[in-house]
C-alpha cells in the first residue's frame, strides 16, 4: 500500500464530460491501459525557432545533432528516476522511455492508474462512439510537481472530428456536378505525365490520424484495384492511441483511407 503524500493537482489537467455523453458504468478495474508522461525539459533554453532559422543563410544556420538537442531539451534522467520510484510504488510498469521526446510510458490496470493519479475512471457513451473519460484534475505527488508536464491516456474520449462532407452535403457547383464521376490515382498520374519509373521504393510516409481507423483487406482491394502491390502499413500506437476503424465510412475512417491511399 503506497505510503500516503502530499499531492497537487497537475495545472491544466481539469477535465468535463464530454458534450452529449451519457455515463455507461465504470471502467474495468483490471483492464490494463498505458499513459504517457510528459516531462519537464532539462534545462530552460528555448530551441531557435523555424521562422529564427529560415532567416539565416544556409552557411549561417548551426543545427543541433539528435544528441545534443537531446542533452540541451531532452529529459533528465534524474526525473526519470524519480519518475520510475513513483511507478512501482503503485505497481505501475515502466514502459518506453523517451529522453529527446520528454516522455515516459507507464502501463498498469485502471485501478492502479486511477489510485496513482486520484482519478475515477469511467465509460460514457457519445455519438462518436464509447470513451473511457474522467472528470476533474490529475493530482500527482508534491515532490514530482513541475517534473510532471502532462498525463495523457487515462481518458481515450475522441480528440478530433471528421470534417468530410458527402457531396450531397454541398451546394453550389458542388450539387450542379456531374454525380458518380472521379478518377483514380494512377489516371491522374498519367495526366500530369508523372514518371512511371519510380515506386517510392525505400521511402517511408507517416501519417497522423485523431480517429478512427483502416481494415487491410480494404486497402488490399483498393491497391489490386490499381494494379498495384499493396505497401507495408502499420500502424504505430502513439500516446496509448490504437487502429480502431469504427465501420462507418462517411466518419473518421474516411478520411484515415484517404489519406492512406
Amino acid at each position: 500500500m503506497p505510503t500516503p503524500k502530499k499531492r497537487v493537482t497537475l495545472a491544466g489537467s481539469d477535465r468535463a464530460v464530454l458534450h452529449g455523453a451519457r455515463l455507461v458504468s465504470a471502467a474495468d478495474p483490471h483492464e490494463r491501459i498505458e499513459v504517457t508522461l510528459f516531462l519537464r525539459p532539462v534545462s530552460a533554453a528555448t530551441p531557435a525557432s523555424l521562422e529564427r532559422t529560415g532567416d539565416l543563410k544556409p552557411h549561417e544556420q548551426r543545427h543541433l545533432t539528435r544528441d545534443q538537442f537531446e542533452a540541451t531539451h531532452g529529459a533528465d534522467p534524474k526525473d526519470v528516476t524519480k519518475i520510475d520510484a513513483f511507478a512501482h510504488e503503485y505497481g505501475l510498469d515502466v514502459g518506453d522511455v523517451n529522453l529527446a521526446a520528454r516522455t515516459v510510458i507507464l502501463s498498469g490496470t485502471v485501478q492502479a492508474l486511477s489510485e496513482a493519479f486520484n482519478v475515477t475512471l469511467q465509460m460514457y457513451d457519445h455519438p462518436s462512439g464509447t470513451y473511457r473519460g474522467r472528470t476533474g484534475g490529475i493530482e500527482i505527488p508534491a515532490e514530482l510537481e513541475g517534473i510532471i508536464q502532462g498525463v495523457f491516456g487515462l481518458d481515450n474520449r475522441p480528440q478530433a472530428r471528421s470534417h468530410m462532407r458527402p457531396i450531397h452535403e454541398q451546394g453550389g457547383a458542388w450539387r450542379n456536378s456531374q454525380r458518380g464521376v472521379s478518377y483514380l490515382p494512377t489516371q491522374v498520374a498519367k495526366l500530369y505525365d508523372f514518371p512511371a519509373s519510380v515506386n517510392g521504393q525505400g521511402q517511408c510516409i507517416a501519417i497522423i490520424e485523431l480517429g478512427g481507423g483502416y481494415k487491410i483487406q480494404d486497402l488490399n482491394t483498393y491497391f489490386q484495384k490499381l494494379g498495384i502491390a499493396t505497401p507495408h502499413i502499420a500502424a504505430v500506437s502513439v500516446g496509448g492511441a490504437h487502429n480502431a476503424p469504427t465501420g462507418n465510412p462517411n466518419g473518421p475512417d474516411g478520411e484515415v483511407m484517404l489519406d492512406i491511399e
